[in-house]
């Protein structure tokens, strides 16, 4: 396993016994319908999940397990069918059933009980039949195509959290069953995206190249690690060319700038224990910081460019949550303490990748700033500061 160690794994076990409020979070997910059974499409044709709401409200439509073909309105009662709601549709299945292997795998860590990793099986051998037989499809403006999906990006994340769940389940699947999964799905999702890839410098690319390097983990391969890795606009140069001098993600939005960095993290956090991690980089610690920078008075995150981060409470995620428990950094415990001013801290993030307690520390006032060298933000918080 690449997430966790056997050490981390007991640790893991103890822990869980101590915060018990893990098992309802993993079991806490939108299982199917009695009777359903596991729905694998044999045929692709995932379309845009924005499509999915009602052209005279805009209202995301109710998706139904056993509705395929009908798409209700909540507010206007509408129904739907045809595309573009059959496939947006299916998209949503496809990424219910990723979220469900994906806790699924994380139960198991903490069970080691054989159902929990049958159900997780069932999805991966399910998408290893069909996966090699899908067609590459989609017509998102400024957006490769997928092949589950209609969008390269979608594909991506699909396939990294398909990766992570096989690899906590793995040493309960039989050699052939290791195999099938990771020629039918993996091989093929990992050539997929190498040759969806753009030449550019972009929020999308670190998520594609981090899923990219991740399936050569899995996979042992070295050629596509550093294809992920070390190949023009791969991860390394994202990180060059994309941050800023202050550290900031050149878009200019904390959205995007958390984003990339979560998919950074999502490549480091599974590489950690290899040769191939950069962990011992401090940019990601710096990164990390940078909420302590643009915060507001009232720990609200500034709505920069394309952002959906209007009147939003900062919260703790997984950057946060593992950068402080790897680097022990004072600022980052300043800022998880701010965002659990507003939330328990009770999620799957901070109890996998978090430290168990987190110390007390002393809160700092937060102070004007301005950059002058890389973004050129400039934040006035007047004399009282916060």
């Amino acid at each position: 396993m690449f997430l966790f160690n056997k050490s981390e794994v007991k640790q893991l076990r103890e822990k869980a016994m101590r915060q018990p409020f893990i098992f309802k979070i993993l079991q806490n997910t939108e299982s199917y319908p009695a009777g359903t059974g596991f729905i694998i499409p044999e045929i692709s044709k995932g379309n845009w999940g924005m499509y999915y709401c009602c052209p005279e409200d805009s209202h995301r439509l109710v998706f139904d397990w056993k509705k395929p073909f009908e798409h209700e309105c909540p507010v206007c009662g509408a129904v739907y069918s045809g595309e573009p709601y059959d496939g947006a549709w299916e998209t949503y299945l496809h990424n219910k059933n990723a979220d469900i292997a994906y806790r699924g795998a994380y139960l198991y860590v903490l069970t080691q009980k054989p159902e929990d990793a049958a159900v997780v099986k069932q999805i991966l051998m399910g998408y290893a039949a069909q996966y090699p037989q899908y067609q590459e499809h989609g017509d998102i403006p400024y957006n490769g195509p997928g092949l589950a999906f209609a969008q390269t990006l979608d594909e991506a994340v699909f396939l990294r959290k398909l990766g992570y769940a096989y690899d906590m389940v793995s040493e309960s699947l039989t050699e052939i069953e290791q195999h099938f999964i990771c020629q039918r799905l993996f091989r093929v999702g990992a050539a997929f995206l190498l040759r969806h890839r753009e030449k550019q410098i972009h929020n999308h690319e670190v998520l594609i190249n981090s899923s990219v390097a991740i399936l050569g983990l899995l996979l042992q391969d070295e050629s596509i690690i550093k294809k992920g890795l070390y190949a023009p606009f791969a991860l390394q140069d994202q990180r060059k060319q994309g941050v800023l001098l202050d550290d900031f993600w050149f878009e200019g939005s904390f959205s995007y700038h958390q984003y990339a960095l979560t998919a950074f993290y999502s490549y480091e956090i599974f590489a950690r224990h290899t040769p191939y991690s950069n962990l011992q980089d401090r940019q990601y610690l710096r990164m990390a910081r940078k909420a302590k920078d643009l915060l507001m008075g009232d720990d609200t995150i500034p709505a920069l460019n394309d952002s959906r981060c209007l009147g939003q409470k900062f919260t703790a995620d997984l950057t946060l949550e593992f950068s402080y428990s790897y680097y022990r950094d004072e600022t980052l415990l300043q800022l998880l303490h701010i965002a659990y001013q507003y939330a328990p801290r009770e999620s799957l993030e901070s109890f996998f990748f978090g430290v168990e307690t987190l110390p007390p520390c002393k809160q700092e006032n937060y102070m004007d700033y301005h950059d002058a060298t890389g973004s050129g933000i400039t934040v006035l918080r007047g004399e009282k500061g916060r």
